[in-house]
């Protein structure tokens, strides 16, 4: 008995240490994008489907001077209540479009735009879910045939806030092997992230 006692204290911390691994190591969100036939007789089939990993922004710069936030800072100063200093209660502070870029910049958490965002292809989120059993909220939005028939390979998530020159500011940014979007094909974007 007291063996076992004396191997459950040494497995504690163990067990923590590697809660927090694990944590540290799981990713924070992912994009998964799907170029979906238009028309035609595969009207509504998958023709390919992009999924990787996304980095949430993580630098903090001071809110006083009008420097833009980060996409952690922004999550951690929203459930802060909006009585305390630095805590934000607007609207335009939080997930409100994706952009598509064409850079090859690997994203970082010091992101604060894409390296080469491909004009008009800012658009609203049109809806958003929530996961029964896990922390995750997943956001929407589609283009269609007659939009962003470019090559694409970066895509970020972006607020409206008035910072960064009025520009909003860089929540969480993806790069990947380059695709063209073409008329043939609506764009289906589901970017996931996990709180």
């Amino acid at each position: 008995m007291k063996f076992l006692r004396s191997l459950l204290r040494w497995l504690l911390p163990v067990a923590k240490t590697w809660g927090d691994l694990v944590d540290s190591t799981k990713p924070k969100g992912f994009v998964e994008m799907r170029l979906v036939h238009a028309r035609g007789p595969r009207k509504g089939e998958v023709a390919r489907v992009i999924r990787g990993r996304n980095v949430v922004t993580g630098f903090l710069k001071e809110a006083s001077t009008n420097d833009i936030y980060s996409g952690r800072d922004i999550m951690r100063r929203l459930i802060v209540p909006s009585t305390f200093a630095g805590a934000l209660s607007d609207d335009v502070y939080k997930v409100s479009q994706v952009e598509l870029g064409s850079g090859n910049t690997a994203e970082t958490s010091a992101d604060e735009s894409l390296e080469t965002p491909i004009a008009g292809s800012r658009k609203d989120i049109s809806s958003v879910t929530f996961d029964a059993t896990n922390t995750y909220v997943t956001f929407y939005v589609e283009y269609d045939e007659s939009e962003v028939n470019t090559t694409i390979t970066e895509a970020a998530l972006r607020n409206q806030s008035p910072n960064n020159g009025g520009d909003g500011d860089v929540l969480a940014r993806k790069t990947f092997g380059s695709f063209t979007k073409t008329p043939e094909y609506i764009l289906q974007i589901r970017w996931t992230l996990r709180i």
